[in-house]
């Protein structure tokens, strides 16, 4: 009987101690490197997530710069009003609502160099007018129009043919 306590003692130590290893193994296994001094190689295949972001949202005391409705407008054009609700009731008008549409227009000019031919009554040789360097064909274009149609075309990729349908109606020159 004797025998039986001494066993049952060391029993009751050997599970105080396999006790205690437990815990400290249940708490090392909620570790990894973001919590604890281990290296990130011991993770295993865990993906850590660190959440170092700034909290979204504007900051207290934020003016909001919105845009606003131009007060001279270069056209106005008003729209019909909504005169019937879904329900078939008749609607109240309240305040007016502006909204601007704001476009680009181009504007070509069209310069046209006139000069008329001359003959030699001696030789009968014809000439033909001095015209600037920059008008030597019948249609010409201006640097500005050289160069937006190189940027539209290097830099926003639009293709020759959609180019030529963008200036074919002003002249029939281009990308000939």
């Amino acid at each position: 009987m004797r025998n039986f306590k001494i066993r049952k003692q060391r029993t009751q130590k050997k599970l105080k101690i396999y006790e205690e290893k437990f815990k400290l193994a249940r708490i090392s296994l909620g570790k990894n490197s973001s919590n604890s001094l281990k290296p990130s190689s011991t993770n295993g295949f865990k993906k850590v997530v660190q959440n170092n972001r700034v909290k979204s949202g504007r900051e207290k005391e934020y003016v909001r710069s919105a845009p606003t409705v131009t007060k001279t407008p270069d056209k106005t054009i008003n729209v019909s009003k909504v005169a019937t609700c879904t329900c078939g009731c008749k609607t109240i008008e309240k305040e007016e609502i502006a909204r601007d549409l704001i476009s680009l227009e181009i504007i070509v000019h069209t310069t046209q160099y006139i000069g008329k031919k001359t003959k030699c009554p001696c030789c009968g040789k014809e000439h033909i007018p001095k015209f600037p360097r920059s008008v030597n064909s019948i249609v010409n274009y201006d640097k500005g129009i050289k160069a937006l149609v190189v940027y539209l075309n290097t830099y926003c990729n639009i293709p020759n043919q959609l180019l030529r349908k963008i200036f074919i109606p002003h002249s029939c020159g281009i990308g000939k």
